[in-house]
């Protein structure tokens, strides 16, 4: 039987953080910065108009999703990235292997400008108290902004998967708080019009609905208005 396997260590709290100052990259020029992110953010919203303009009505989605994306060894200022009151959600945040973090956000039609007007008023107004910027831990957290691609939700381990055209047994979480209809039967119906495979039983959270399906990437791609209930993508865990 093994012997002598323990070892006594002193106890160290751990280190909450406090109120210390959030940690920032250096942007030299505030005006150029808060105009790329509005040019960004504004191309991501025209790509989507581009893509939806000859759809019906009914059959466009309901806002788009955006992938903010931080500097390297930086961290987002993620509670500012969700404005629930005005329906902004934060579907999912991850870190990737450079270190880079990301933060997926869906934002209703019409409400692109709220995120425009914080980064107009990083570049032309100061905080009443502090004398820096508005919105500055925001704005400043934030690198890039892109239209969000299925490798957005993706929360698993390891690398997003690069066959387009290999069938994969996916966990698909879905949001549910925003949607008043039965968000599983909205995901089968459209499922069936594309031939992906969904399992009867499903796993409900108080915000998520998770399914088991079976689809290639180019089938998700084309899958009708998913990223307006889509929050998380998995690969199926196989057990042992």
């Amino acid at each position: 039987f093994p012997q002598d396997t323990v070892s006594t260590e002193a106890y160290t709290a751990p280190n909450n953080g406090g109120g210390g100052e959030f940690s920032l990259p250096p942007r030299d020029d505030r005006v150029r910065h808060g105009n790329k992110l509005v040019t960004e953010i504004l191309s991501a919203e025209q790509q989507v108009k581009d893509a939806v303009k000859e759809s019906p009505a009914e059959k466009q989605p309901k806002g788009i999703c955006l992938d903010f994306e931080s500097d390297p060894k930086f961290k987002l200022q993620i509670q500012s990235l969700e404005l629930l009151r005005s329906g902004i959600e934060l579907r999912n945040s991850r870190m990737t292997e450079d270190d880079v973090m990301h933060g997926t956000v869906f934002v209703p039609e019409g409400k692109v400008g709220i995120f425009i007007r914080k980064f107009e008023a990083y570049i032309s107004k100061e905080d009443s108290r502090s004398g820096k910027p508005k919105n500055k831990n925001l704005v400043e957290s934030v690198s890039h902004v892109r239209l969000a691609a299925l490798e957005s939700f993706w929360t698993d381990a390891g690398e997003f998967p690069t066959s387009r055209d290999q069938p994969l047994w996916w966990e698909i979480w879905l949001r549910e708080v925003t949607n008043p209809s039965d968000v599983g039967e909205q995901f089968r119906e459209s499922a069936g019009k594309i031939g992906v495979d969904v399992k009867p039983r499903e796993i409900r959270f108080p915000e998520r609905r998770v399914l088991l399906v079976r689809a290639t990437l180019d089938q998700l791609a084309s899958f009708e208005n998913l990223f307006d209930i889509l929050a998380e993508l998995r690969l199926a865990s196989t057990l042992a």
